[in-house]
């Protein structure tokens, strides 16, 4: 089959979630990736993704069948793109557009010729509650954000075609 774009995001591998995720949720995103991805196809995580222990990165990574892996930074990931490449990613950047899809972690304003930008950071938080913490997003929200919250997915990669295609 032809290489497929997937899309994961706010994985914080190694972080203590109890309250609003399962203790296994690390090694759930893996395995889900591992049921739907093959070895030509390209993940691109947009951000966060390990707190604790990041030494491991790079085994949740190897754990990943996707031939191509590209982060897009997370306010969470502070390590150097040499650092992140090292662990596994082939490309690290802020933001990136594919076509008229402007992928990012924190929304970002729409710029001319982009329909949607596909983001995480909110997990899966009332909007309503995101404002309080950040009020300067309330301002340039809108119907072109879509947001991609794992908790929403069932700890499960989604294609970037049916991000788009859904909008």
């Amino acid at each position: 089959r032809n290489p497929i774009t997937w899309l994961i995001t706010d994985t914080h591998w190694n972080t203590d979630f109890k309250q609003w995720r399962p203790p296994d949720y690390g090694q759930l995103i893996v395995k889900n990736c591992r049921k739907v991805m093959a070895p030509q196809d390209v993940l691109i995580h947009l951000g966060d993704v390990i707190n604790n222990r990041q030494g491991e990165l790079s085994d949740y990574l190897e754990g990943i069948p996707a031939q191509t892996k590209i982060l897009i930074r997370g306010n969470h990931d502070h390590q150097s793109d040499n650092w992140f490449m090292g662990k596994g990613f082939n490309f690290v950047c802020d933001q990136m557009v594919i076509g008229d899809v402007l992928l990012s972690h924190i929304p970002q304003i729409i710029p001319k010729g982009i329909r949607i930008n596909i983001h995480g950071h909110f997990h899966d938080n009332p909007i309503e509650k995101c404002w309080l913490h950040e009020p300067h997003l309330k301002e340039i929200y809108c119907e072109q954000h879509k947001l991609l919250a794992m908790e929403y997915v069932n700890y499960c990669p989604v294609s970037l075609r049916e991000m788009w295609w859904d909008t």
